[in-house]
């Protein structure tokens, strides 16, 4: 396996009981990295189903119990559900490179067989959303489904439009970690295309983007829409003037419409 685990140790930082820090080195480069486990409720019909939440630009993986909104507003809705959940720090900001896709593949598959996992939702935003799309498009066979907040879908096309706005700090920090990530090769930015592979997003995803969005254009959004087979198990959902951060606010949207349908 392409990551062995070094320590798991209790996570009692953040007024929630049962969260484990997994500590890891991946054996396809040396580096070393963590992600939080909470395990559902033993024995409980949702403890299965296991919530991976990847965290935004800028962020870390300790962001779904230390972001207030995102604490308060999404949190609870996976333990009510008794839904396990894993936040993968998953290199920082790597906008699911291939070190990151191949690092996920395998703390997936430790993750399952520790915890008798059946079904993993991904369920993020902005570059969690993004990497939610990309590793769906990889890794069909070990999602059951996906949700993706404000995405960008194809990351040559997003990594040319940061481009145009060399003043902004933010978008060029963003562009400069894409080009870290991917040795600023735009044929690998292709292979994690998640437009260009949208017909390997079999599981059902939905997708919620604002139209003033001005960190991830919501081009990328319409672009993988209108890339979905006709047919596919795909809702997209969008703001009129919603921000960057308007699709947040529509995680029981996306959950009513996606629970059902993963089963």
């Amino acid at each position: 396996m392409p990551i062995h685990i070094t320590s798991i140790t209790p996570a009692n930082e953040f007024s929630l009981d049962g969260i484990e820090r997994l500590s890891y080195t991946s054996d396809t480069d040396g580096a070393t990295d963590w992600t939080l486990a909470r395990p559902g409720k033993r024995g409980s019909p949702g403890a299965s189903t296991w919530v991976v939440q990847i965290h935004g630009h800028g962020s870390s993986g300790d962001q779904l119990f230390t972001r207030p909104d995102i604490r308060q507003h999404w949190l609870p809705r996976y333990l009510e559900k008794d839904f396990g959940v894993l936040s993968p720090n998953l290199r920082g900001n790597a906008w699911m490179s291939p070190a990151a896709a191949s690092d996920l593949q395998s703390l997936l598959t430790l993750v399952r067989e520790r915890y008798d996992v059946k079904k993993f939702l991904l369920i993020s935003g902005s570059m969690g959303g993004t990497s939610n799309v990309i590793f769906s498009s990889l890794f069909p066979e070990l999602i059951a489904g996906t949700i993706a907040m404000c995405p960008a879908t194809d990351l040559v096309t997003y990594r040319r439009w940061c481009e145009g706005f060399p003043a902004h700090g933010t978008i060029q920090d963003i562009r400069r970690a894409i080009e870290t990530g991917y040795g600023n090769e735009e044929s690998k930015m292709a292979a994690h295309s998640a437009v260009r592979h949208a017909a390997r997003l079999t599981m059902p995803v939905f997708i919620a983007h604002g139209n003033a969005d001005a960190i991830i254009p919501v081009s990328e959004s319409r672009t993988l829409a209108a890339a979905m087979p006709v047919g596919s198990n795909f809702y997209y959902m969008e703001m009129e003037n919603g921000d960057h951060d308007a699709p947040l606010w529509q995680i029981e949207t996306a959950l009513a419409w996606l629970l059902p349908r993963v089963g």
